[in-house]
């Protein structure tokens, strides 16, 4: 006598093989997935939410399935599309950013050959308080002279007309690959002090320049400045030397990974006095930057390739 036990269908090694394989293939994807999303929107809460989602999908169709195999070859292709789109997007931000740079290099130009200098790092008062930055002086020569014309050279950049103008400019003096402020914020600005071509507020021309236009820095980059567009604030000569990428807010920084890798910043776009942009990568030389953070050292270095 044959037992209801008996007639139950068993699986076959072929099953067994197939299942085992979709599982390997499944797994290792599943794990990638979250990661992947998290990184390119640049948000973990997006990252649990796909991991919630492949939890669904895994109760609904288990891997002994056949939509399993379509949704698995789904998410394989779907892994090695990110971080290609994601390394795409970050190398179009840095040149974004270098174009940003070199129109502000174009712009110290024009105004170099308005006035016969260039703009001084700051606009003082009557009592040589800072009221404007040089981001200001620039406006005209950036196609921004109506915003310009509004401005109130008058009261202080935070004052009740100028204060309202903040956030009308959004773009020149912004790095795209800025994550954390708001569009008042700029990333761009001089390193000022003692040696530098704007100590003490000055307006340097090209003749102050004895090192070279090609061995000085111009503009530099700083993520997470904090320093609003039209502040007269910038990044001080002993704060920039403390290296590429080693300080955010108080240092030469940005957000520009060298291959994609986000949580690694690589290098940061500068602006050399020639209006030509260069990027220095992490282990750039503290000597050879403040060599070219000074104009007139006697210390001339060979131009940045």
């Amino acid at each position: 006598m044959t037992s209801d036990v008996d007639n139950l269908p068993s699986e076959s090694p072929a099953s067994n093989r197939q299942f085992s394989m979709r599982v390997l293939m499944l797994l290792p994807v599943a794990v990638a997935l979250p990661f992947a999303f998290g990184y390119w929107f640049s948000s973990p809460m997006i990252g649990l939410v796909v991991l919630f989602i492949e939890m669904l999908a895994g109760l609904s169709y288990p891997p002994t399935r056949t939509p399993t195999a379509v949704f698995c070859g789904l998410l394989f292709v779907i892994a090695l599309l990110l971080p290609v789109k994601s390394s795409a997007r970050a190398l179009a931000r840095r040149s974004q950013c270098a174009n940003n740079m070199k129109q502000i290099g174009l712009a110290f130009y024009r105004y170099h050959d308005a006035y016969g200098c260039f703009p001084p790092a700051y606009v003082a008062d009557e009592d040589g308080k800072p009221m404007h930055s040089w981001r200001v002086l620039l406006l005209p020569f950036i196609e921004q002279k109506a915003l310009y014309e509004r401005y109130d050279m008058d009261e202080p950049w935070d004052g009740p007309s100028n204060g309202r103008l903040i956030r009308e400019l959004n773009y020149v003096y912004r790095c795209p690959s800025e994550q954390h402020n708001g569009p008042e914020f700029t990333n761009y600005v001089l390193v000022t002090g003692p040696g530098t071509p704007w100590a003490d507020g000055r307006a340097p021309r090209y003749d102050d320049f004895t090192d070279g236009l090609d061995c000085t820095i111009l503009v530099v980059e700083v993520a997470d400045s904090n320093i609003a567009w039209s502040e007269p604030r910038d990044l001080t000569f002993q704060q920039a030397l403390h290296g590429i990428n080693a300080t955010r807010t108080y240092g030469i920084s940005a957000w520009h990974p060298l291959r994609g890798a986000h949580e690694k910043q690589e290098l940061v776009n500068v602006a050399m006095v020639d209006s030509t942009i260069k990027q220095l990568k992490n282990d750039f030389s503290i000597d050879t930057l403040r060599k070219l953070l000074q104009h007139q050292d006697g210390e001339p270095v060979a131009p940045i390739r």
